[in-house]
C-alpha cells in the first residue's frame, strides 16, 4: 500500500516545475499541494501506526500476554 502510494505521488507533477498562470492552474497547484500534504500525513500515520503494532507485538510476546478480546463490558468480567 504505502509502495502503491508513494508511487502514485511521484507521477504528480512539482508545483515548483510548473509555470503558473491562470486562476484555474493556480488552484490545480494548491490542490496538488494538498494532497501531497495528506498524503505525507496518511503515510506518517501508517508509518507510527506499524510501529506501535510492532511494539505491541513485542510486548505482548515478551510477557505472554498474548492478544487478548474481552466481549464484555468494561468493568464486567468479575
Amino acid at each position: 500500500m504505502r509502495s502503491e502510494l508513494t508511487a502514485a505521488l511521484a507521477q504528480l507533477p512539482d508545483a515548483a516545475d510548473v509555470e503558473w498562470r491562470s486562476d484555474a492552474q493556480r488552484r490545480c497547484r494548491a490542490r496538488l499541494d494538498d494532497i501531497r500534504s495528506t498524503v505525507d500525513d496518511a503515510l506518517k500515520a501508517l508509518d507510527y501506526a506499524a510501529i506501535a503494532f510492532r511494539d505491541a507485538a513485542i510486548l505482548d510476546s515478551a510477557t505472554g500476554a498474548g492478544a487478548r478480546v474481552s466481549t464484555s463490558p468494561a468493568g464486567s468480567d468479575g
